[in-house]
C-alpha cells in the first residue's frame, strides 16, 4: 500500500521521527488511523488490536465517497459533519465511533474548500485525542449509520462551469466549493475566467452576466441577486482583483 506525501509524513520528517511512505501486507500494529487516504485498506489491516479508524468529513451516511466537504458546500450545507468511523470493508460504511461539527459562512468572502477542510482537521483531531482513553480500554461506543445513504462523487469538468440563469446564492455556493482548486469557471469571450473569493447579495439585481465592479470586487449579475468576486484568474494569468481585470475590460460581460 502506497501512501501519498502528506502534512503528518511532512512534518515527521521535520522532526527527525521515523516515517514510512508504504505498508506491506504483513505490517503488524496495534492501531490504524486513515486521514484522507483515498483508497480501500486491505482486508487483513481492518483488524488491529485497537481498531482501523477513519476520518470522513460528514454526518454519515450523509456524502459517503470522495468529495464530501465540496458537496456539502455546494448543497448549502450550514454545517459540516466530523465522523470517526471503524473501517469496514465497504466504502465509508462502518459504525459511528465520535461526531462533531464545523461552521461555513457562505457570506465570508475568505471561507471555502481549503478554509473548512483546516477546520475539519482541527475538529477531527481533538475529538481524536479527547477520545484515546477509550480508543485503548475498548471502550468505543459504536452506532450503526442510520438514515439515508448518499454518494459524494468527485467534480467533473462540466460541474466546473458557472451558469447565471442560476441564483446568486447556488453559484456562490459553487464556487466556495471549487476554491481553490479546481475552481469554479465561466466565460468572457473565447477564454475562461476562473472566480475566487467569492459572497453574495441578493439586494441588488443585474442582468445575468452583467459586469460592475464594487471597490476591488466585481459584482456578476445573476437570475436573482449578484455575485460579489474578489478574485478572477483569466485563462493563461495569474491571479487578479476584479478592479485589475475590469480596469483593461470595462464593458466586460460572463456567459
Amino acid at each position: 500500500m502506497k501512501l501519498n506525501e502528506n502534512v503528518v509524513m511532512g512534518y515527521a520528517r521535520k522532526e527527525g521521527i521515523d516515517c514510512f511512505d508504504k505498508a506491506s501486507a504483513d505490517l503488524v500494529a496495534d492501531l490504524l488511523i486513515v486521514v484522507s487516504y483515498g483508497n480501500m485498506i486491505p482486508k487483513n489491516m481492518l483488524d488491529y488490536k485497537f481498531g482501523s479508524l477513519n476520518l470522513h468529513p460528514s454526518f454519515l451516511p450523509k456524502y459517503r465517497g470522495s468529495a464530501p466537504i465540496q458537496r456539502a458546500i455546494i448543497s448549502g450545507e450550514k454545517e459540516i459533519g466530523v465522523s470517526w468511523i471503524k473501517l469496514v470493508k465497504d466504502l465509508d460504511a462502518g459504525p459511528i465511533l465520535f461526531q462533531g461539527s464545523v461552521e461555513f459562512d457562505y457570506k465570508d468572502k475568505n471561507d471555502n474548500y481549503n478554509s473548512a477542510k483546516k477546520r475539519v482537521s482541527i475538529v477531527g483531531s481533538n475529538l481524536l485525542t479527547k477520545n484515546w482513553e477509550n480508543i485503548f480500554s475498548l471502550n468505543l461506543n459504536q452506532q450503526k449509520q442510520s438514515g439515508e445513504v448518499t454518494w459524494a462523487a468527485r467534480i467533473t469538468q462540466n460541474e466546473r462551469v458557472l451558469d447565471f440563469s442560476k441564483g446568486s446564492k447556488e453559484l456562490n455556493s459553487l464556487i466556495k466549493a471549487l476554491d481553490p482548486y479546481p475552481g469554479a469557471k465561466c466565460r468572457h469571450g473565447d477564454s475562461w475566467i476562473t472566480l475566487k473569493q467569492s459572497s453574495f447579495s441578493e439586494d441588488f439585481n443585474f442582468q445575468p452576466g452583467e459586469v460592475k465592479v464594487q471597490g476591488d470586487s466585481l459584482m456578476i449579475g445573476t437570475s436573482k441577486g449578484v455575485l460579489i468576486v474578489g478574485c478572477v484568474v483569466p485563462e493563461g494569468r495569474k491571479v487578479m482583483t476584479g478592479r485589475d481585470f475590469l480596469n483593461s475590460r470595462p464593458n466586460a460581460k460572463f456567459n
